[in-house]
């Protein structure tokens, strides 16, 4: 089980606007070195869409076969929202209360600038503890505390979904947004397209072999 990333966002739910990043970790090991850019791309922009079509209070979690992967999203009242990406097998209880976490020792440390974040040019505070989070739980089985967790956030309630596709909101299209978002780079784009279409000929190829 891995844990990927975890990307914290400043949403200005009231305005209208979109979803900002002020501070991220990353574990892309898993990842060949000529992928890891285009990875690390792909999670942003995956974070941030998912941020975008969830309401304020929510939890969900999609879980991408084709991709290997769950985003396990929680956009709170305030506005703090955060991904954690994990692979298939990681539970989605125990990335929700990395999110609790990590996102609650954020909103305390910076609680008088979470207003000025959303200001056009402002820079967001270093948080190197996200680093932390990210190395904790990376093994979700450890011992007693793993047990805790599940028990806290045993009520909580987690919207899951198959695909990103099925999360958005308005019947939008993924190959639309990543055509027009500027957070992949036009490699990371080629590259998702292309991925895109060998999983589909493998798709096609497992149909026929089955007939």
């Amino acid at each position: 089980m891995k844990v990927f990333s975890i990307i914290l966002c400043r949403y200005p739910i009231r305005g209208g606007g979109k979803p900002i990043v002020v501070c991220t970790a990353f574990e892309l090991s898993h990842f060949s070195i000529l992928t890891r850019n285009s990875a690390k791309e792909w999670m942003v922009f995956a974070g941030k869409t998912i941020i975008e079509n969830t309401s304020p209070g929510v939890r969900q979690c999609i879980e991408e076969e084709e991709r290997q992967g769950k985003l396990n999203v929680y956009v709170r009242r305030d506005g703090l929202s955060g991904v954690v990406i994990t692979d298939l097998e990681y539970p989605p209880k125990v990335a929700m209360q990395c999110l609790n976490e990590v996102m609650d020792d954020y909103s305390k440390k910076f609680a008088d600038k979470m207003e000025s974040m959303i200001q056009p040019g402002a820079k967001p505070p270093a948080f190197p503890q996200i680093e932390d989070y990210l190395n904790r739980y990376q093994n979700p089985a450890e011992g007693d505390k793993v047990h805790k967790v599940l028990a806290e956030v045993e009520e909580v309630k987690i919207i899951m979904h198959n695909t990103i596709e099925s999360a958005l909101k308005n019947q939008q299209s993924i190959e639309h947004l990543v055509d027009s978002t500027e957070d992949l780079s036009k490699a990371s784009k080629v590259f998702y397209k292309q991925a895109k279409k060998k999983k589909k000929k493998k798709k096609k190829k497992k149909k026929s072999t089955l007939r």
